[in-house]
């Protein structure tokens, strides 16, 4: 197996973005697993985010430009309450990250 830079871009925003779902509402990435098994059901998740990554210009434009769009507006919204005085260590994280991943998207959809 040979990894380029694009696959390399790929697994890392997919498996952030499975963490970030994972961290943010345990409970509710438990209900909505596909399989038993919590390894089983993230290769199925991790896989669903690879395909988005990969088809973004063709079948899966349409999901990639929603799940864009939904975490820039989870980090604007986790900006507003740290912008208005939020000490939350959560808060914090969570902004990080979808910071991070609004940064990683954008530069794959502009470089893929």
């Amino acid at each position: 197996m040979e990894l380029t830079l694009k696959t390399l871009s790929q697994l890392q925003i997919a498996l952030k973005l499975d963490e970030y779902d994972y961290e943010k509402n345990t409970q509710g990435y438990f209900e909505s697993m596909p399989t038993i098994g919590l390894a089983d059901s993230q290769v199925i998740i991790v896989n669903d985010y690879l395909d988005i990554l990969e088809n973004k210009n063709s079948s899966k434009a349409e999901d990639f430009g929603e799940l864009l769009e939904r975490i820039r507006r989870e980090n604007i919204e986790y900006q507003e309450l740290l912008n208005d005085g939020s000490k939350s260590k959560l808060i914090k994280k969570y902004s990080r990250i979808t910071g991070y991943l609004v940064r990683q998207m954008e530069k794959y959809n502009k470089l893929y």
